[in-house]
């Protein structure tokens, strides 16, 4: 496996840190030291795994001075990582990247909100990057919210989800004319087994049901992805796609699949590559139908724009990888065997 090396020949430690989160699929995949091979940088797969979560930054993380130290993907916008992300910043490590992270501000009910209208009445503020995601902190800035694709903020560019990589997007998968649910976990949704469901889980234990979930359900009976893998295979194959999981949105577009959001509860839903509906869990239940329609429709609006997403998603990513080893030799660091 490939390694960093300074100038004098010693390594240099490599951190990756992201929502290390063993329980979530998407989570998982959004981290770029899973493609390094694609990313034309193998000693990314060697990189020491930070979770962005909890606390005890100091002693996970450990000693970052000389350390190149790549930050994503994920919702990294959210409140709750911000002091571990003001403690890493304030390493200086040798090179600090933002990659592919994202606005996520919780809002209303948080995961069980429902009414798509309690958006309008977020703060400004909400929408605004951390404070530490300046050039005075981070060397590199990618990030994969839709707007900055088309007003990048200085110093910004954007950077969609390096998820987008994963081979299971060039696999061939029977299309069918189903409408199929792809959850998320937490909180688990089967709208009573009207339509086939996969969740986002890594395993069945780790669902959580909603708690306005108006039947009962056994959780260890709804399907969890598993990996990255499944979860695109069974997202590719629907004919709509009606979810609550960004990364379910995400991988439904880059499969050109027509997608709703239900339930909606952060920032992040509105950034996505292309614009989506939101409705309510109740619309989900009472007005399936219109749901559906609504979520064609979208779709078909930006057809060309559908088309040639995946393609764009993935050469963001490899410009945005030739840039982080282009900044690696200013620096005198180099790749050995």
């Amino acid at each position: 496996m490939s390694r960093l090396v300074d100038e004098s020949g010693a390594d240099v430690r490599v951190v990756a840190v992201f929502r290390a989160d063993p329980q979530q699929v998407g989570d998982t995949a959004s981290a770029p030291l899973r493609y390094a091979a694609e990313l034309g940088l193998p000693w990314l797969a060697s990189g020491e795994v930070v979770d962005i979560g909890g606390p005890g930054i100091a002693e996970r993380a450990g000693d970052l001075d000389g350390a190149v130290v790549v930050v994503g993907g994920g919702g990294l916008g959210f409140s709750g990582f911000q002091e571990n992300l003001r403690w890493i910043a304030s390493r200086r490590p040798r090179l600090l990247v933002w990659w592919g992270g994202g606005r996520n501000t919780h809002f209303g009910r948080g995961i069980y909100a429902s009414a798509a209208d309690e958006f309008d009445q977020l703060p400004r503020s909400a929408f605004d990057y951390p404070p530490v995601l300046d050039q005075e902190h981070f060397d590199l800035v990618g990030v994969r919210d839709c707007d900055v694709r088309e007003h990048a903020p200085d110093g910004y560019r954007w950077v969609p989800c390096v998820s987008a990589l994963h081979p299971a997007f060039d696999e061939v998968v029977p299309r069918t004319g189903e409408v199929r649910l792809y959850s998320h976990k937490d909180p688990l949704h089967t709208f009573g087994g009207t339509m086939p469901v996969l969740t986002n889980a890594t395993s069945p234990e780790h669902h959580v049901i909603a708690r306005d979930t108006p039947h009962r359900i056994d959780p260890a009976d709804v399907p969890a992805a598993g990996d990255a893998r499944a979860a695109v295979r069974f997202i590719g194959g629907a004919g709509v796609l009606l979810t609550n999981s960004y990364h379910g949105a995400y991988w439904a577009q880059l499969a050109q699949v027509p997608v709703a959001v239900f339930a909606e509860f952060s920032t992040k839903f509105r950034q996505l590559p292309l614009p989506v509906p939101i409705v309510s869990a109740e619309d989900v239940r009472t007005r399936l139908p219109d749901v559906v329609r609504a979520a064609v429709r979208a779709a078909e609006a930006h057809t060309i724009e559908r088309a040639g997403l995946l393609a764009a998603a993935r050469s963001a990513n490899l410009a945005f990888a030739a840039d982080v080893g282009g900044l690696l030799a200013e620096r005198s660091v180099r790749v050995a065997p």
